[in-house]
């Protein structure tokens, strides 16, 4: 009795609950037992989820990104325009976009600012300029890790590898074989296989261009997934804004576009660095200390006394 008792209550749960028994039930004289290695119902697999940029009420969507690169090059294909201009044209996505009914190109944040606070941030970001190149705005908004000024060389040097001939381009198969400072992480959690770039390269451009239904199984192993989509597709991205034709891409004004730092003698000290392919102080104490050395040698130099005869007849033998 205990036992029908026990089959009971669980078909009384399952009732309540609206659940389906998915195991098997054995009434076994006054034995109950519930067979959980033995399915009487068909599973269905568990739907795999697609990993997705994380929707953030501030932070651009690299997505919205392209389209938005796509508006400027209208306006200015070589990438410099009027500052006003950039203004205006946020201005005006702030202010009409969601009304219209068209896609939100903007964070949701951005539609609660005033046109004069859309001034305000451009002017911030650029420092009053009358004009600007709208490619450091995009590369602002994609809020990548800051690279050190190592790092900027250390790229530098990976792209000039590939580019014997110094023309400041490599081919889009060079530029995606190549390794940047915000995806360190990720080559060296996956590495990279030669065997499925053209793939995977086809199907970050199908992501960047709005396409939710791409799966990238490779992103599953990754500790986090959506922050490594979303550098994969800013990397992308960073291809077409310095493409200078259909196969090449302008590595020198990409990386100089993140020769930027809170303090301007650092980001004038990353450029340099980048111009002359080697470190640049930029500390002023360690600079004087340098400078305060290399007057002491010459100093030094100076006072030595001359070589005697012997060591001069010496030398020339």
């Amino acid at each position: 009795m205990k036992s029908v008792n026990e089959m009971a209550n669980v078909f009384c749960y399952a009732i309540e609950e609206g659940r389906m028994l998915e195991k098997e039930l054995l009434l076994d004289g006054d034995r109950f037992v519930v067979r959980s290695d033995v399915y009487v119902t068909k599973i269905e697999a568990e739907e795999r989820k697609l990993p997705k940029e994380i929707t953030s009420s501030l932070r651009f969507q690299i997505a919205s990104l392209a389209r938005l690169m796509e508006i400027f090059k209208r306006a200015a294909p070589c990438g410099t325009m009027c500052e006003r201009s950039l203004v205006y044209v946020l201005q005006d996505l702030a202010s009409h976009g969601q009304e219209e009914g068209e896609p939100m190109l903007l964070p949701c944040r951005w539609y609660q600012l005033r046109p004069s606070d859309v001034s305000r941030v451009i002017d911030r970001l650029f420092v009053s300029v009358d004009y600007v190149d709208w490619r450091e705005f995009l590369v602002h908004a994609m809020d990548l890790p800051a690279p050190t000024l190592r790092e900027i060389l250390v790229a530098r040097d990976r792209f000039r590898a590939q580019d014997p001939d110094l023309r400041e381009v490599v081919s889009l198969a060079q530029y995606h074989r190549t390794s940047l400072w915000f995806l360190e992480q990720y080559f060296d959690e996956l590495g990279r296989d030669s065997s499925f770039e053209d793939s995977h390269d086809e199907k970050l451009c199908q992501l960047l261009n709005g396409d939710a239904t791409v799966s990238l199984q490779l992103l599953e192993s990754c500790s986090s997934p959506e922050e490594t989509l979303r550098r994969m597709l800013a990397k992308e991205l960073l291809c077409r804004m310095y493409m200078t034709d259909r196969r090449s891409v302008n590595y020198t004004a990409l990386l100089l576009a993140f020769c930027k730092d809170e303090n301007p003698r650092d980001g004038f000290a990353k450029a340099l660095a980048l111009a002359l392919g080697s470190r640049v102080c930029a500390d002023t104490e360690e600079g004087e200390k340098y400078a305060k050395e290399l007057l002491e040698r010459k100093r030094l130099a100076r006072e030595a006394p001359p070589p005697s005869r012997e060591a001069l007849e010496v030398l020339d033998f």
